[in-house]
């Protein structure tokens, strides 16, 4: 399980690949580790038959080292949900992954865009100060159910603080001065890369900000040989899902969150 700490808050995050007795004795053993830092280890002998969790999960949940857990799955895998369900876990969010090939860029969408963009290797105090604006009901962040503004922020300061300090390319629109909408590319081996953060002002939005941001971060990605870009995209994120599927994305590999706060 990865942890890390957000305003106090201790976070669990348990990927697919992880099968939850191994979460919950990872939990028990203690250790904070930062984001990234996976503390699982191998699953061993303690998988219940209810998909992961054991007979003796309730005993062991009072020494869970963290105040809530966030677990992935598969939204066809019948045990994982029912033993998610059976511990407490309650559906947080769907993401759907989103892939563009960048050998052939074209179309309406590219041929009328104003592509211009800023393109550099850091994330400025601009950004986050965007970012905070732009995800209001975003479930990726929104970790509480009232949708508490301040705790987003500080999951979404966490979370660019991370990728900040990876291999990554910063994309920025600026209108009249003032930045408009970002997106946050992470690049990876083999010619690929990720798209782990994107947004447009509130402020902007309807402009055709994000069609000359993304066309423009796309032709770039091009230019550099890259072969194609992903990013996982929330479902209820409609704008979003509609501006990729005009970009040309292939939607495949949806992914379930449950929410569990201890």
């Amino acid at each position: 399980m990865i942890r890390w700490q957000v305003d106090g808050v201790r976070i669990g995050y348990c990927p697919m690949e992880d099968d939850l007795a191994a979460v919950e004795r990872a939990s028990a053993d203690g250790g904070a580790g930062g984001v990234g830092a996976d503390a699982a280890g191998d699953a061993g002998s303690d998988v219940g038959s209810d998909g992961g969790i054991g007979a003796d999960a309730d005993a062991r949940a009072g020494a869970i080292d963290v105040d809530v857990i966030v677990a992935r799955t598969d939204p066809e895998d019948v045990a994982r949900i029912k033993a998610l369900r059976k511990r407490e876990f309650v559906f947080h969010n769907r993401t759907v992954l989103g892939t563009i090939g960048l050998k052939v860029l074209g179309g309406p969408l590219f041929e009328r865009a104003r592509s211009q963009v800023e393109v550099g290797a850091g994330v400025d105090q601009a950004v986050y100060d965007l970012a905070y604006t732009a995800f209001p009901k975003d479930r990726r962040f929104h970790l509480k159910a009232d949708f508490d503004q301040d705790f987003a922020n500080a999951v979404l300061k966490s979370y660019i603080d991370h990728y900040s300090q990876q291999d990554v390319l910063v994309f920025r629109s600026v209108y009249k001065g003032e930045l408009a909408g970002f997106t946050i590319v992470q690049l990876k081996e083999g010619g690929a890369c990720e798209n782990v953060l994107g947004a447009v002002s509130p402020l902007y939005q309807g402009r055709g900000i994000a069609i000359g941001l993304y066309t423009g971060m796309l032709k770039h990605l091009q230019s550099l040989g890259l072969k194609e870009l992903s990013g996982r995209i929330s479902t209820t994120n409609m704008a979003s899902i509609n501006l990729h599927i005009a970009l040309g994305a292939k939607y495949s590999h949806p992914e379930d969150d449950y929410i569990w706060w201890v």
